[in-house]
């Protein structure tokens, strides 16, 4: 049995596999094999292929940047802008062919130029001399926006002429002048021979409080004004001497003005308000000429509306506008400048009509603090919470943007809408937005608002800002002391003030300050007699000299300081110091 079932076990075609299997399954395999080998091959292939074209396009990309250097060499301007803008187009990561559009575009007088510069300022990980590229090439061009963008990304402690330069220059187009003279004083410094920087320095420095620096401003200019091509320094020598109210030199150098070959359409306005302020018979006829050629160009329609505005003129220069056919009127920029003339005149309702329902396109912000404007001026008793809703809108329309928040930061000051301007100030400071220069209006703000808390609160932002600024620390030290703050707090900001109180009177003060809430009068008043007697003439000083004395007990000190009297701008909380020492004094006894 055994014999019979292996042999039908080898002969069933189930357990058995065929010839034909076993030919198929072989033939699989090759199959299989060849697949195999095809795609290993075809992989190779693509993978040599794409590495040889990635060669071969970086080779040509290289070519062509080459070009394009030979042609910026050779002052083919187009040519090397064409070719790098299609290179840097493909590999946006290319610095040499942003650098060389750049370039060409700028000495083609392009504005394009300035994006490329921001690009070759971000391929450069924002170091001083791209940034310095890129924010001179958006001054060049009016690009604001440009302009405060690069200025914020210069390396943090940038002490160079052309970053003080710079920083000068955006200033003075956000009003700040008196940032600006800072700014272009430290330029002036490092580079004193550069004439761009001279005439900037001047020009800030026209109007100084400081008599020294307005003789040397003039100097400048007049050393600036023998040059031929050089009408912007006899320009402002024509303002100078106007604001002077020096009118026969004022018609002395409008006459050399109008001898240059290269007269602005803004240097011919200066020409004219030396004939208007002058009464010359020739101002109508030159006033017709150049409001005949403002119509033909938006941007002079601006200078003549703007300069109508500051030199009395406004109610005939408005009746003369509203007769322009509407397409003239109806552009931003020319609209916003007729605003100003119904704010010259102080026409109100007519203002309000004006900007009402009005679309100033990317100007919207400034239409509606033209109208929360004259909500307020048309406010029974003038109310300035009147603004709140036209100017939070105008801060929504701004978005953010440096140009616009500037804009309506200075002219919320200048209109004395004290919340709008205090609104838009802490915005910039939070957006970071020229932060420092936003807290140091603020802190003006708040000391014409007689607002020490206010002030407090400057203080504790810039020590957020710049942590361990003794200056911050001095401010933050004394305004809590004066408020009377919790003095367990404010102790270790006394002790590192008190370890400079010989660098500058204000610690000194600080400290004084801080040992009158704390019952060391003593050691206040040997820091107040530390300082100079000349230090001690402010009124809220000698206000804390007198109460630190009536502590001390020393009565008829402190009643002799008060016998001089103690006059002048104190905030309120520094005025009371003085009642505190009287009360002191009465009760003929130390105490609070």
């Amino acid at each position: 049995m055994s014999a019979t079932t292996s042999s039908s076990s080898s002969s069933d075609p189930r357990r058995q596999r065929s010839r034909r299997s076993e030919k198929a399954a072989a033939f699989a395999r090759r199959v299989i094999g060849f697949a195999l080998v095809l795609i290993l091959v075809s992989g190779g292939a693509l993978a040599w292929n794409s590495k040889g074209r990635a060669i071969y396009q970086r080779r040509l990309r290289e070519r062509e940047i080459n070009r394009a250097e030979a042609a910026l060499a050779a002052k083919r301007f187009e040519e090397a802008a064409t070719l790098a803008r299609q290179v840097g187009a493909v590999d946006t990561r290319n610095l040499r062919a942003a650098r060389i559009a750049a370039e060409a575009l700028q000495a083609m007088g392009l504005e394009d130029c300035v994006r490329w510069w921001r690009r070759v300022a971000e391929l450069n990980r924002y170091d001083a001399d791209s940034v310095t590229a890129w924010a001179s090439a958006a001054f060049q061009f009016d690009d604001l926006r440009s302009a405060y963008a690069a200025l914020r990304q210069f390396p943090r402690g940038t002490d160079s002429a052309a970053y003080h330069d710079l920083s000068g220059r955006a200033a003075l187009s956000r009003g700040d002048v008196a940032k600006a003279r800072l700014h272009l004083a430290k330029a002036l410094a490092k580079a004193p021979n550069d004439a761009a920087i001279r005439a900037r320095f001047a020009e800030a420095h026209l109007d100084s409080p400081q008599p020294e620096e307005r003789r040397r401003a003039v100097e400048f200019l007049e050393s600036l004004a023998q040059e031929p091509g050089n009408s912007r320094a006899v320009s402002l020598l024509t303002r100078e001497a106007l604001e002077r109210r020096d009118t026969t030199r004022a018609l002395q150098l409008s006459q050399r003005l109008l001898a240059r070959t290269n007269l602005t359409f803004a240097d011919r306005l200066v020409h004219l308000s030396v004939l208007h302020r002058g009464g010359a018979p020739t101002f109508g006829e030159e006033r017709d000429r150049l409001q005949g050629e403002a119509v033909q160009r938006p941007e002079l329609l601006v200078q003549w509306l703007e300069w109508s505005a500051q030199e009395g003129s406004a109610a005939t220069a408005l009746k003369w506008f509203r007769g322009l056919e509407p397409e003239v009127q109806n552009q931003a920029r020319v609209m916003a400048a007729a605003a100003d003339l119904y704010v010259a005149l102080e026409d109100w309702k007519g203002l309000r009509e004006w900007v009402f329902n009005a679309n100033w396109a990317d100007l919207e912000p400034q239409r509606m603090a033209f109208e929360g404007l004259a909500a307020v001026r048309l406010a029974v008793g003038g109310v300035a919470a009147a603004a709140d809703g036209p100017w939070r809108q105008a801060l929504r329309e701004a978005k953010g943007q440096a140009q616009h928040l500037h804009w309506l930061a200075l002219r919320a000051e200048r209109w004395g809408l004290f919340q709008p301007a205090e609104t838009t100030l802490w915005q910039m400071v939070q957006k970071d937005i020229d932060p420092d220069g936003a807290l140091e209006r603020l802190a003006g703000l708040y000391r014409r608002q007689d607002q020490a808390d206010g002030l407090l609160k400057v203080a504790k932002r810039q020590l957020e800002l710049h942590p361990r600024d003794p200056s911050a620390e001095a401010d933050a030290l004394y305004f809590g002391s004066l408020l009377q703050i919790d003095t367990l707090q404010l102790r270790p900001l006394a002790d590192r003030v008190a370890g400079r109180v010989g660098e500058a009177p204000e610690f000194a003060v600080a400290v004084a300050m801080y040992r009158a809430r704390t019952d060391e009068a003593a050691a206040g008043l040997k820091l107040l007699r530390s300082l100079p007697p000349a230090e001690l003439e402010a009124p809220a000083r000698r206000a804390l000299l007198v109460l630190l004395l009536a502590q001390d007990e020393d009565r008829a000190a402190a009643r002799s300081e008060l016998e001089r009297g103690i006059t002048g701008p104190m905030l309120s909380p520094e005025a009371q110091l003085v009642e505190e020492a009287r009360a002191l004094i009465r009760s003929g006894r130390h105490g609070r």
